[in-house]
């Protein structure tokens, strides 16, 4: 099945989809096509595509790019009155689709390209034990923060291909991740829009092996627990404390107002000493989470499903 049948009513085989790919001289025009649009969104000639490439003929390099039409290419008129060659072809525009700008900015990040294992300094006490024993380590795209002194894994969260190699890894991890954390506490996918699955879970009961790469000991602690999220349709997920599940909860962004204080000034690795979080029975299971500010309380009570069921606010001053 070609390209062009798939998107006039049939569903492309997935291998059909990557095959077009499947070519080094194809990959090259994607990234073109994705430099270009990042530079300049007018359509692409075919002349200026078969100059930045390594094809030695146009008829080689019309065969690759036919293979992209359709699914991550698309051919335009390049309304700038130059007409065809004769074999219709050298005159015509090409974009890229919203398939192709997926590819090309994927490329450009480094998602596919090999990356090495390293330590991250974190350089914060844990928010559990208050030791400073809060270590890093990122491993297939995926940085696993623990604390070494009480064994407790606190994050594990997937780390795009520019982060990793950039000098700034903590900072720009937490910036990164903020919004992802509110879309899967909202119940979306930050991937891909599918439904989130939203659960309470033992702290140490990592599916992953997150908590090894984070120096810690891959246990079940029923003493602890984490909020997990996994998306239905692309399986796509996250581990963190149940408080930052709720950190953009009204009623906590409020508190915070109300004390000169923002929400989102600490690491999300470390959201403070004023937050704790207690299980309070278990069937049902409900975690308080609490913050305290200034002498003032704020509880939120959350049940297995990450649903603030009740909020309580205590203003002693």
């Amino acid at each position: 099945m070609s390209t062009n049948e798939a998107l006039a009513g049939d569903s492309l085989p997935a291998s059909d989809a990557f095959g077009a790919l499947a070519n080094e001289a194809r990959i090259e025009v994607v990234e073109a096509m994705g430099r270009r649009e990042a530079e300049d969104r007018t359509p692409a000639r075919f002349s200026e595509l078969f100059a930045e490439s390594d094809a030695e003929t146009t008829a080689g390099f019309s065969y690759h790019l036919d293979a992209l039409v359709g699914l991550y290419l698309r051919k335009v008129e390049t309304g700038d009155g130059s007409g065809e060659s004769a074999d219709g072809r050298h005159g015509a525009g090409y974009e890229l689709t919203h398939a192709g700008r997926e590819v090309a900015r994927a490329l450009a990040a480094g998602t596919y390209a090999p990356r090495s294992d390293r330590s991250v300094p974190v350089g914060e006490p844990c928010p559990r034990c208050g030791e400073a024993g809060l270590s890093g380590e990122s491993s297939d795209g995926v940085l696993a923060i623990g604390c070494e002194a009480c064994s407790q894994p606190i994050l594990s969260l997937a780390v795009p291909a520019g982060l990793a190699d950039g000098g700034e890894v903590p900072e720009a991890f937490d910036r990164h991740h903020r919004h992802r954390l509110a879309a899967f506490a909202d119940g979306r996918c930050p991937e891909c829009g599918g439904h989130v699955e939203r659960e309470v879970v033992p702290a140490g009961e990592v599916r992953d092996g997150s908590a090894a790469r984070a120096g810690v000991e891959d246990h079940a602690d029923a003493d602890r627990v984490q909020a997990a999220f996994s998306c239905d349709q692309c399986g796509h997920g996250l581990r963190a404390p149940v408080t930052l599940a709720v950190m953009d909860h009204p009623a906590v962004v409020a508190f915070y107002h109300d004390h000169g204080r923002d929400v989102g000034d600490r690491p999300i690795w470390n959201v403070g000493s004023e937050w704790t979080e207690s299980i309070l029975s278990e069937e049902p299971l409900c975690v308080r989470v609490v913050a305290d500010l200034a002498g003032d309380s704020l509880a939120l009570y959350v049940d297995r499903d990450l649903a603030v069921r009740e909020v309580q606010r205590t203003d002693r001053s």
